[in-house]
């Protein structure tokens, strides 16, 4: 199985906000929700 084009765009997506100190806490992929988080002192 490989990514679909949406998916390789939410991983993109995903690893710039990982970069800038957010990290993934829940992701809900039937309700198409993610939550990410980031330290304050970051």
């Amino acid at each position: 199985m490989g990514l679909t084009q949406n998916d390789k765009k939410l991983e993109d997506l995903l690893n710039e906000h990982a970069r800038q100190g957010w990290r993934l806490d829940q992701f809900a992929e039937n309700l198409s929700k993610v939550i990410l988080v980031r330290d304050r002192n970051t």
